[in-house]
């Protein structure tokens, strides 16, 4: 895919592309993005990550939304040492991912007090 015609000047650093694999039966399989510019000349705004908490069988879930894209998201338990399904991931503007945690490794009320988010939008200054 050449989209150097699309995005000529400071465009390339301010837009990214969205991959979704899905499978014949619509799920989704895999998701991806690709920036134009090493990470670090990313022009990101504030994703306003967002995160909500639910349970199912023998799982807490973790629902991360953004408003704005955000790459490079990191949950954290202070204190804890678990296993979350995804340790790094991409959420596109507007859009959620779950992250499940096994229940016998933190009871709900330490998940919610406890749990941090960043991406890499944190990493930097701005001023």
């Amino acid at each position: 895919l050449d989209f150097s015609a699309k995005l000529e000047g400071r465009l390339k650093r301010e837009r990214y592309l969205s991959l979704t694999f899905r499978d014949d039966a619509g799920g989704e399989i895999r998701q991806a993005t690709c920036a134009f510019v090493p990470y670090k000349h990313l022009h990101l705004r504030d994703p306003q990550l967002r995160l909500r908490f639910g349970e199912d069988g023998e799982n807490w879930h973790i629902a991360v939304s953004a408003q704005q894209f955000a790459k490079f998201v990191c949950l954290d338990l202070h204190g804890y040492d678990v296993n979350f399904s995804d340790n790094y991931f991409d959420v596109d503007a507007g859009k959620m991912r779950r992250i499940t945690v096994p229940k016998n490794a933190i009871d709900g009320d330490a998940l919610r007090e406890q749990c941090t988010v960043r991406s890499l939008f944190d990493s930097f200054d701005h001023e």
